[in-house]
């Protein structure tokens, strides 16, 4: 018997960093979300409250609920969403430039 089946591709996803498989070549995002994201980011949309609250959700979802400096696993209240590199120092909202820490370890990043 002949398979007629595409074969599945294995792929990174630009926005999460999470490998995915697909049988589509063009296929970029592993999902809507990081699709949404990513278009949003490259528009160049402003950042508004509702905007900033899904983005922020993402990048601590992305990073396990868990902080990247101390290793502490939170779910809930407790998490950040730190900039790598500061939007004033030309950082941008991109989840690639996000990282997830803890409240003790942002105020400690901020005191360096």
């Amino acid at each position: 018997m002949i398979n007629n089946r595409a074969p599945r591709i294995k792929k990174i996803c630009p926005v999460c960093q999470s490998e995915f498989s697909t049988v589509y070549q063009r296929a970029t995002y592993c999902s809507k979300k990081c699709a949404n994201t990513a278009r949003d980011i490259k528009k160049g949309l402003g950042i508004t409250a509702h905007y900033w609250q899904g983005l922020r959700e993402f990048v601590i979802e992305r990073d396990d609920f868990t902080c990247q400096d101390c290793g502490a696993f939170m779910m809930g209240m407790g998490l950040v969403a730190h900039h790598i590199r500061e939007l004033y120092k030309s950082g941008s909202n991109a989840p690639e430039n996000l990282i997830t820490v803890c409240d003790k370890c942002h105020k400690r990043r901020h005191s360096l």
